[in-house]
């Protein structure tokens, strides 16, 4: 298994997807072995940027070709490259009867979902936010 990190977020370049595609049942150990490691590797960053949409884009490329499954956790909104958003109500406007925000702020998740419908990819997304978005 590999973490794959690419510097360039509009231009996403895939060299080799050897060891990058994994079936869980035979790579449950190791898959346990990078999600136990993950925290050791970032411990020093001062980095909060998250480019999810990037990362989406880059999943769906390796695995577009045969479909699957692609399993997302975030803590925090994506605020950098494809699919950056940006809290868009304060906290003392949530009770109010005029709600300005019901429409998306970016149509990028609405055409990367018909994206993955063409090629058969489904994403099970965990969003764990300490705020409403």
């Amino acid at each position: 298994m590999r973490m794959l990190i690419c510097p360039d977020l509009e231009e996403i370049f895939l060299p080799d997807d050897e060891g990058l595609i994994n079936r869980i049942e035979d790579s449950a150990d190791s898959l346990r072995d990078f999600l136990l490691h993950l925290p050791e590797n970032f411990i020093g960053t001062n980095d909060t940027g998250n480019c999810l949409g990037s990362a989406l884009q880059a999943a769906l490329k390796l695995i577009g070709a045969v479909g699957g499954r692609i399993t997302v956790f975030t803590t925090c909104l994506p605020t950098v490259g494809s699919g950056a958003l940006s809290l868009r109500e304060e906290p003392c406007d949530r009770s109010s009867v005029d709600v300005k925000h019901l429409g998306p702020s970016t149509d990028f998740y609405k055409t990367y979902a018909l994206d993955c419908s063409h090629k058969q990819v489904y994403i099970f997304a965990w969003y764990l936010l300490k705020i409403y978005v």
